[in-house]
């Protein structure tokens, strides 16, 4: 219902728009100025119905947008008696930059399962669940606790936010970045799509396994990464032979560890660093697209 009065005022507006420039061409091709006014007049009207049609565009598919807060939290703690040479100057940060579903709103299932879901990726496993904002204290706290007595400072940054949303799915995708000490830290990335109906979240159990998946996603993932050659594809993998070798010879990786994700663009499937791949290669994932991904 939104969408057709949405569309019968983008047709209603172009037609005004259409009507003023058959009298600006009438009125005023004869003169200098009214030369300028027409070409003015045109730029302009491209300009709103472009708008207007990227209004139409973006909120047709949702009647009622799933409401969130851009939530910003950050501490920081100094180390007693900091090592000289600590690359994060004597001190350990905690920052957090969360969509955090709004209170009180129409989907009210549906926020109490995305909640869970960012105190789960908040907090340590086997932690309690803890669906709402003061998870983000208490994550904080564990992590100082951790780091008490270290000699060196730690830093955690964590991203949650909504990337993806239609009439039927919303789609979290959480970015978290950990350093310990060492060269290098360590960073995962993972989403969750939950169903707008019912607050269910959406995992490998919705998702037909087969070895038509396995090719798509090995396909996506060398295509990513250059399209190496069978052996030097092999040289880069961390995993068995027998993991990724099929039954014909060539190569077929395993699935992810991870839940895939629906985003704009499709299903996204993401290996961790060091899953498949040195952490030099970042975490692999392709996309693939609706119609290649069949559904249980």
């Amino acid at each position: 219902m939104a969408k057709s009065v949405a569309d019968f005022v983008f047709s209603y507006y172009l037609l005004t728009l259409l009507c003023l420039y058959t009298t600006l061409l009438y009125i005023t091709m004869s003169t200098k100025f009214g030369s300028r006014v027409l070409v003015s007049s045109i730029a302009l009207s491209a300009i709103l119905a472009c708008v207007s049609q990227s209004t139409v565009s973006c909120s047709g598919n949702v009647e009622s947008p799933f409401m969130t807060d851009s939530v910003v939290f950050e501490r920081n703690w100094s180390l007693p008696q900091p090592k000289e040479n600590d690359p994060l100057g004597g001190r350990s940060r905690f920052s957090a930059k969360i969509d955090y579903p709004k209170a009180h709103q129409q989907d009210s299932v549906l926020a109490d399962s995305v909640r869970a879901w960012i105190s789960v990726e908040l907090l340590p496993k086997g932690e309690k669940i803890l669906a709402n904002r003061s998870v983000l204290d208490k994550a904080a706290n564990i992590f100082f606790g951790e780091c008490e007595g270290n000699e060196w400072g730690e830093e955690m940054d964590i991203s949650v936010r909504k990337i993806f949303e239609d009439a039927d799915y919303v789609t979290f995708e959480a970015d978290k970045y950990t350093y310990t000490g060492g060269q290098h830290g360590s960073y995962a990335v993972s989403g969750a799509t939950f169903e707008r109906a019912t607050g269910r979240r959406l995992t490998w159990q919705n998702i037909k396994k087969s070895d038509e998946l396995r090719q798509l996603i090995t396909a996506g993932i060398r295509k990513d990464k250059g399209e190496p050659s069978d052996s030097a594809f092999k040289t880069m993998l961390l995993i068995d032979e027998h993991e990724y070798k099929a039954s014909d010879g060539s190569i077929m990786l395993p699935l992810p560890k991870a839940n895939p994700w629906l985003s704009q663009r499709g299903w996204v499937f993401t290996y961790q660093p060091y899953e498949i791949l040195p952490w030099s290669q970042g975490a692999p994932a392709c996309r693939l697209s609706t119609n290649q991904v069949s559904m249980n």
